[in-house]
């Protein structure tokens, strides 16, 4: 079920809206935000009310006074909002909304922000539910008949990695409701994209495969399998399937990937009717839309704009390019190790988060958090990932970030598995420093 209190605050948001003349939705720029965002821009679309919707980055408090106190209308922040919320609380010309599942602060308060955020429901936004998710609920609170929305806020549970496990919590819920209304099927299978498989293989981001580096390499290792390297998947057998899912969760066991991510090669895809559209594939898509700085192609195939696949295949492909050049350099030493954490800079912001996390699952580095970092006009943006092991031990990245970042006049936070952080560029040495000694902490508080 819908929490009480969530269907409450969705009423709230919805007399809010229906009493303004235009709505700005802000989203994040990854699969989580775009979708959401999209989630949210369809169920105002059909109240007839005026929109504009807009991705962005990050949400600094410059960012807020100019795209929201600037906005002249209510705004409705999209997976973002939680780490700023004294700004935005100031901001008192129009309404301001946050759609969330970051953890806010402990102990903040807010009078003129509604938050609408996963922790006041007693529901963890790492695992229970997303950013789209959430804005699912929202939107179903307004209409039963925006069911029909589990199609884009699929893509951002997807894409926040909430349902490489099975589904818990609200997630669980509203899936569950999908399928018996026939929205979408589920299948487990080998999580390949749809295309040729040498390049498949070859680019493969989540799960990665740390053996193949081009794709000479990937044509080789489908052709000792006995599979012609131009072959799609899902134009395989089932004994074909078997023997390459063996051979490739092989292949990753040998290079000293994470059991964890070794497990998961094989898992739960969404099918959607009744087109048979993969929700994975969409949401690999969208992410690289937004982490290249088109955000409002990602929103338009979200929403359902067939126009926009071929854009976003294109762009897919461009952003898959460069996370495979920046694993080449992970893979050739480009990894710094310290007590508590390995650390790597990169230059490119958009693919630092993703290198982060297969490092930490697929090139033998999760005994310990990776930080990834890269320059940006003058400050340094960072990306942290661990594993559900070292969660249970006792690490907390979201802390983590916030307290290094505090430390450094800059600001962090995110999920326990999954945080970020943005700080001054003279600071990356202190963040670094004080990010170690923090997660020594929190597994010494463990062991206690």
């Amino acid at each position: 079920m819908i929490p009480a209190d969530l269907v409450r605050d969705a009423r709230r948001l919805l007399d809010i809206i229906k009493e303004r003349d235009f709505v700005r939705i802000i989203g994040h720029y990854d699969a989580d935000g775009i979708s959401a965002a999209s989630v949210l821009s369809l169920a105002i679309k059909q109240l007839d009310i005026p929109f504009q919707t807009r991705i962005l980055t990050n949400l600094s408090n410059d960012d807020a006074k100019i795209h929201v106190e600037g906005a002249g209308s209510c705004v409705l922040l999209a997976d973002l909002g939680s780490s700023t919320l004294d700004a935005l609380d100031a901001m008192t010309k129009h309404p301001v909304v946050t759609i969330d599942h970051h953890a806010p602060p402990s102990g903040t308060a807010t009078t003129h922000v509604l938050q609408i955020n996963a922790h006041h429901y007693k529901l963890d936004g790492a695992t229970e539910v997303s950013a789209s998710m959430l804005a699912l609920a929202v939107a179903i609170a307004w209409d039963e008949r925006n069911w029909g929305l589990i199609r884009p806020a699929l893509l951002g549970a997807i894409g926040d990695k909430q349902l490489v496990v099975p589904p818990i919590g609200l997630n669980k819920y509203l899936i569950d409701e999908a399928k018996k209304k026939g929205l979408i099927e589920e299948r487990t299978e080998l999580f390949l994209d749809p295309g040729p498989m040498d390049e498949s293989f070859t680019y493969a981001i989540d799960p990665h495969f740390p053996g193949i580096k081009d794709g000479a390499g990937a044509s080789a290792f489908l052709e000792k399998v006995g599979i012609a390297p131009r072959t799609r998947y899902s134009d395989l057998n089932r004994a074909d399937r078997r023997k390459l899912t063996s051979l490739t969760m092989l292949d990753m066991a040998s290079a000293g990937s994470e059991p964890e991510a070794i497990r998961t090669a094989v898992r739960r895809r969404f099918v959607y009717k009744p087109d048979g559209a993969y929700a994975d594939h969409l949401s690999r898509l969208i992410d690289s839309c937004g982490r290249s700085g088109m955000g409002g192609t990602g929103v338009a195939l979200a929403c359902g704009g067939a126009h926009a696949l071929q854009e976003a295949e294109s762009i897919s492909m461009q952003f898959k390019r460069k996370v495979h050049e920046g694993t080449l350099f992970l893979k050739s030493n480009g990894i710094e190790e310290r007590r508590n954490l390995h650390h790597f800079k990169w230059g490119d912001p958009a693919v630092t988060g993703i290198l982060a996390e297969i490092t930490t699952l697929y090139l033998g580095r999760h005994g310990k958090p990776v930080f990834g970092s890269a320059a940006v006009d003058g400050r340094i943006k960072i990306s942290s990932r661990t594993t559900r092991a070292l969660v249970a031990r006792g690490v907390n990245l979201s802390e983590v970030c916030k307290r290094a970042a505090d430390a450094c006049s800059g600001l962090g936070g995110g999920h326990n598995i999954a945080s970020g952080a943005t700080i001054p560029e003279p600071a990356l040495d202190r963040f670094l420093e004080g990010a170690d000694r923090v997660i020594g902490e929190q597994l010494a508080a463990r062991k206690a």
